[in-house]
């Protein structure tokens, strides 16, 4: 302070204050402040004399002393982010400020490399995520001074100027996303393959610049900021490049007979870290690809337990897209335990349990609880104590028990719950069981193929009585999976259950516990339930149910905002009703979905499963303009952009089929052209299937014409649906469609008309016979539309010695594909069917229309 404050500084003064500059450039707080005072100083007393600057020199030497000084240290404890960027953009300022002068014609402060060195340390230590950025631009700024030869032959970047821009776009870009992170490892590379070229040139390394060769660490650097990319995003080819520069690494050392360029286990792991996270259905691959050369007794790196480790987690991320992948994962466990140079630990063990956990192999949980029954040997005989099981590990097998579809897997489970609950007991912390071991355990009761929320029910209320003693934080999930169990079942019992478990949670979370809480999942669930229970007034249940959700929306629970799904089971129970009422309000609700939609809420867009529960509530509601209704519905989604599918199409066709207006049958068959030509100019959603032509038969048989002619058209109408189906690459008729024909031609061909009955009926239960489709409903009709000479054969024949054929007279040919409510099988092989599809198909009404038309 003294020299600053003084009123004339002479010549010992100034040489004095060059060595306080240098003193004070080396402390800590408010060292950049006094430094600059006392160069201010010596600026003042210039002015003030008027001397020249060899009289009193300001040298390179003061100013680096100034750069560092403002160079950021967070040993200072009131050091923050926002501090050390300013003292960072202070120290760049500085810099500038001396190339400037020097430029002007100052040679005492020419900026040295030392100096932008400083300078790229102080960005360096900053947290700053512009401090890659800026760094570099400092970097490429001396870079251009030396080639250029602005600042004289000595000056030279070093490998320092080089090597801390690398580690900051490598080390210390802070962003989580894909593209930025990818972008900063992209930057380090390229800086390093900078240093390439200069420090080697052909064949041979560049005396000029062999000071800038890259060293191991760098290239670790470069690998590394590429696996931090991985861990944000699975990336194939980001792994790529990882191993391209351990090529590279391996490439100088053997070609260049550079001894310090081997790559470290270090090297090796991060790549194969990286292909741990790429994603790529070949990742597990290269990474034991790699762990191999590792083991390979050629090389001088071995690998270490984090090599084993990770790749092992390579397999256990291979298991959707490869089925053998949790027996590799065991496999290289066996190696690293038969490697006397690593111990397996629990964290590679826990790896290959995870494997066996993800997987669908049959015996998986066996084999995982096999695998912890080891892990418990080693460690209590002392084979290894590395291999101590803990909570992760028996959370996986429980996890495992729960996923199998085994006979007791349920049990299983919980006697593992059970084990953790003894361990914990007897003093062993590590065994404490969370929240996530209960909740397992619950899922595994409720969720297995022999369900049981019984017993589910007791687990939660076991986790229930010890949460408040253990201080664990119970969530929703074991109640969800309750719900969901009782879901299944449909009954009634089961939804007033799942009422009580609604209550309950509601209960608890007014008392405080925060993560037992009712989300839409459990929601939605209750509403599915509700559905399947066929109870009566489910569609209040449901109304009141949005209703609540709609109550803690506005008090402050925005992820209970009613959805799409919420309003489509809602929809669906009104179908369900099938009453006129049930049709108009099920159409107010989808206008209620469309008007939130347009003012913003876009969580209640309609879709097409909302708007085909609307035709369908109108096809089964009875009332008179069903029909009208249903087709106004389906201009409805053409108008707001709806996808439209064949189900919307069918849906309308069946609302006119069941409807009692005049030429009905005509209207239905213009919708199918409708559909075929949509189908055929390129919309797959819309394809016409063998319902679509039953609808149509099923029109026909109930339009019960008046006259002569108009009863001849509408069956050439059913004659030409059943041909068009049977020669068309839209499906087969089933014992429905025949069925339906049938009931046409008996309401459409007159009674006494015995040879037209012949002619078509006859050869199409012909056909019936051949594809094995006879059942109940073409056993009923035929006994009306079959002439009664060929119904009366067929009862001799083969009848039961009554009036009537039932299935049970039959041959089973003629009834081998039919498939009455859900049941039955169908034989017809894959040959017959691709043959049906190559070869072009024969009506088997072609030629009884052929004669109908003659006569």
């Amino acid at each position: 302070m003294y020299m600053i404050n003084k009123d004339e500084l002479n010549p010992a003064d100034l040489s004095e204050i060059n060595h306080i500059i240098r003193g004070w450039s080396t402390k800590q707080k408010n060292a950049a402040l006094y430094v600059e005072q006392l160069i201010k100083r010596v600026v003042d007393e210039r002015v003030r004399t008027g001397a020249s600057a060899r009289h009193i020199p300001l040298t390179t030497e003061m100013y680096n002393y100034l750069i560092s000084a403002w160079v950021p240290c967070w040993s200072e404890g009131d050091m923050t982010k926002e501090r050390a960027i300013v003292a960072a953009e202070r120290a760049e300022t500085i810099l500038r400020y001396m190339q400037s002068q020097y430029e002007s014609g100052d040679e005492l402060i020419r900026p040295n490399i030392k100096s932008f060195n400083a300078c790229i340390r102080a960005w360096y230590n900053t947290a700053s995520p512009a401090a890659p950025v800026r760094a570099g631009k400092i970097l490429k700024w001396a870079y251009s001074l030396y080639r250029k030869r602005v600042n004289g032959e000595d000056f030279v970047p070093s490998f320092h100027s080089f090597s801390r821009v690398i580690e900051l776009y490598a080390f210390r870009s802070h962003s989580k996303s894909f593209n930025t992170t990818l972008h900063c490892a992209t930057r380090a590379e390229e800086i390093l393959e900078f240093m390439e070229d200069l420090a080697y040139t052909g064949n041979e390394i560049n005396p000029k610049h062999k000071h800038l060769r890259p060293t191991v660490d760098l290239y670790n650097a470069c690998i590394s900021a590429y696996a931090k990319c991985t861990a944000n995003n699975s990336n194939c080819d980001v792994a790529k490049r990882a191993e391209r520069l351990l090529h590279r690494m391996i490439y100088l050392r053997k070609h260049f007979n550079q001894k310090d360029m081997s790559p470290t286990v270090l090297s090796y792991n991060s790549v194969i870290n990286c292909w741990s996270k790429s994603g790529d259905k070949s990742a597990a691959k290269r990474a034991t690809k790699i762990l191999n050369y590792l083991e390979d007794s050629c090389n001088l790196i071995n690998p270490d337990e984090y090599s084993y480790t990770t790749t092992i987690d390579a397999w256990a991320k291979s298991t959707q897209c490869d089925p053998e992948a949790q027996h590799k994962a065991e496999a290289i466990l066996t190696r690293m335990e038969n490697n006397p140079d690593v111990t397996p630990n629990t964290i590679a063990y826990n790896s290959v349990l995870n494997c066996w956990a993800k997987s669908s192999h049959p015996e998986a949980p066996r084999r995982a609880e096999a695998l912890l029954r080891r892990m418990q040997y080693f460690h209590q005989t002392g084979i290894n104590q590395n291999a101590k099981p803990d909570k992760i590990s028996y959370n996986t097998v429980i996890m495992a028990w729960a996923k199998s579809d085994e006979k007791g897997s349920a049990q299983s489970a919980e006697n593992l719950l059970n084990e953790m609950e003894k361990n914990y007991k007897n003093g062993n912390v590590d065994m404490k069981p969370s929240v996530f071991s209960y909740n397992s355990v619950v899922e595994a009761w409720t969720r297995s193929k022999h369900p049981n929320p019984s017993k589910g029910e007791k687990v939660l209320e076991r986790l229930l009585m010890v949460a408040d003693k253990e201080d664990l934080e119970v969530d929703s999930y074991g109640f969800n999976s309750l719900i969901h169990a009782h879901a299944k079942t449909g009954t009634k019992d089961s939804t007033a259950k799942i009422e009580d478990i609604l209550r309950k949670m509601d209960e608890m979370h007014e008392s405080g516990k925060v993560k037992v809480r009712a989300d839409i999942y459990t929601y939605t669930t209750i509403m599915d339930a509700y559905v399947k229970s066929g109870m009566p007034h489910v569609t209040n249940k449901i109304i009141n149910l949005i209703k609540e959700m709609e109550r803690k929306v506005e008090g402050g629970q925005l992820d209970l905002t009613p959805n799409t799904l919420c309003y489509n089971f809602l929809l669906g129970a009104f179908r369900n009703s099938g009453t006129n009422d049930s049709a108009v309000q099920a159409e107010a609700w989808l206008e209620r979905m469309e008007k939130e939609y347009r003012n913003g809420n876009h969580l209640a867009k309609p879709d097409v499963y909302s708007y085909n529960h609307v035709i369908s509530a109108w096809t089964y509601s009875g009332a008179h303009d069903s029909a009208i209704r249903a087709e106004a519905v389906l201009k409805r989604m053409e108008e707001n952009g709806v996808k439209i599918n064949s189900f919307s199409y069918n849906g309308v066709m069946n609302a006119w089929s069941k409807s009692k207006r005049p030429r009905k049958a005509q209207k239905v068959l213009s919708i199918l052209r409708g559909m075929d030509a949509l189908y055929k100019a390129g919309n797959k959603d819309i394809r016409p299937n063998a319902y679509t032509y039953t609808t149509l038969l099923n029109a026909c048989a109930f339009s019960s014409p008046n006259d002569v002619v108009t009863r001849s058209r509408v069956l050439d109408i059913a004659l030409a649906a059943l041909e068009e189906l049977e020669c068309s690459q839209y499906g087969n008729p089933n014992h429905v469609t025949y069925g339906t024909f049938l009931k046409a031609c008996a309401n459409l061909i007159a009674a006494e008309d015995e040879e037209m009955k012949r002619l078509i009926v006859e050869p199409v239960f012909n056909k019936a016979c051949e594809d094995g489709q006879v059942g109940e409903l073409v056993l009923k009709q035929l006994r009306s539309a079959a002439p009664s000479e060929f119904y009366e054969k067929l009862v001799r024949d083969i009848g039961n010695g009554s009036r009537s054929i039932t299935l049970r007279d039959i041959p089973p040919e003629w009834r081998r594909n039919v498939k009455e409510n859900g049941r039955g099988s169908r034989r017809t092989s894959n040959a017959r069917q691709l043959k049906r599809r190559e070869m072009p198909k024969r009506s088997s009404v072609h030629r009884a229309t052929k004669r109908r038309h003659v006569k």
